[in-house]
């Protein structure tokens, strides 16, 4: 757990950082942390998935490296288009204290689920918003005063999504100034050039998978 992270915790959060092995049994009785720990292997899974947008929980242990490989810090508004349950932009909010997060998935009863799960974390409405919807309809001017975006989905997606991440590295900065970032788990964007790239949870779990930073010069 990053110290940076620890010492900007929003102090009207519930935190939850039961993340070792031991810690397992106790998580799985909260819905909300139980699939960080056992989830499909992606490399598994794309061979037999039509959907472009599965519904794969991002595991605790990634979490952390996630928004730390994008450097997010309080000022930072952070996206997650496909946002599942919506741990990434709650981790955000709840970890990172970033100023606000937003999740969109195209799954009404995800979305549902995601604001119950930030209610239940104490995270006001003010900082954290989730849209039901199709990401790649939304306006060039939603992505103005993001800074940071993030995408889970399989390599299929990425030709339809490219747009989006065009969109967003091409759009004005967002608050504070804060330079664009795009944070892509578990594949690479096929010819752009690579910022940084992360191993997630390598030291805490059997299967490991990478996090790829982009910004504007990866276009």
């Amino acid at each position: 757990m990053s110290s940076t992270a620890n010492n900007d915790l929003n102090a009207n959060c519930k935190v939850f950082d039961n993340y070792g092995e031991d810690d397992m049994e106790e998580d799985e009785e909260d819905n909300f942390l139980s699939g960080f720990h056992c989830v499909p292997d992606p490399n598994e899974l794309k061979q037999n998935i039509n959907n472009l947008a599965p519904y794969l929980p991002t595991p605790g242990v990634w979490l952390d490296d996630v928004l730390q490989i994008a450097n997010t810090i309080p000022s930072d508004v952070v996206c997650d288009v496909g946002c599942g349950d919506g741990r990434i932009p709650i981790w955000a909010v709840q970890r990172f204290n970033a100023k606000k997060a937003i999740g969109i998935d195209i799954d009404e009863n995800l979305i549902t689920r995601c604001k119950k799960n930030a209610k239940e974390r104490g995270i006001p409405d003010t900082r954290i918003e989730f849209l039901c919807g199709d990401a790649t309809k939304l306006d060039d001017s939603f992505f103005d005063e993001i800074t940071v975006l993030v995408v889970y989905l399989i390599p299929d997606s990425f030709p339809i999504l490219k747009d989006i991440f065009l969109k967003f590295l091409k759009s004005k900065n967002g608050v504070g100034n804060n330079n664009k970032r795009c944070v892509v788990i578990g594949w690479q964007l096929d010819g752009w050039r690579i910022v940084k790239t992360k191993a997630m949870g390598e030291d805490n779990m059997s299967t490991s998978q990478s996090v790829y930073l982009y910004d504007s010069t990866s276009i």
